[in-house]
């Protein structure tokens, strides 16, 4: 697992966009510069959750994923730049923990829109082994 806060600084250092911890937010907020990044875990899942075991060896072997959602308000017109933009510095992000995986896009969605703004979701998967 990895710190929220390392995310954020990572992705503000390489974008040079205003990124801070998740918080309850609004496309409706027009007084905000954009764009603007928040980032926040929003849980973690076993990576065959069908396959769950109680034993502790075969338990080992189902790893979990940590899913981080990075979220995005920009311009509508703006939207490629800003989404490559953000997606490159995640992609570059250095996890301090050689066990644990990069950060990997899993999916993304609107989760808000008007004629000039859109609000914008990534969601980013780390595996990280079970094995102590």
């Amino acid at each position: 697992m990895f710190s929220e806060s390392d995310l954020v600084t990572w992705i503000g250092n390489k974008t040079s966009y205003s990124t801070y911890l998740s918080e309850e937010t609004s496309i409706d907020n027009l007084d905000l510069p954009v764009p603007r990044v928040y980032v926040g875990h929003l849980g973690i899942k076993l990576e065959n959750p069908s396959q769950l075991h109680w034993d502790g060896y075969s338990g080992q072997e189902n790893q979990e994923v940590l899913f981080t959602s990075i979220q995005f308000i920009c311009k509508r017109s703006d939207l490629v730049t800003v989404r490559t933009n953000i997606k490159n510095a995640y992609n570059t992000f250095v996890v301090d923990d050689p066990n644990v995986s990069r950060v990997s896009f899993a999916e993304a969605s609107v989760i808000e829109k008007n004629s000039d703004r859109i609000y914008w979701q990534e969601i980013v998967a780390t595996i990280m082994p079970r094995m102590a």
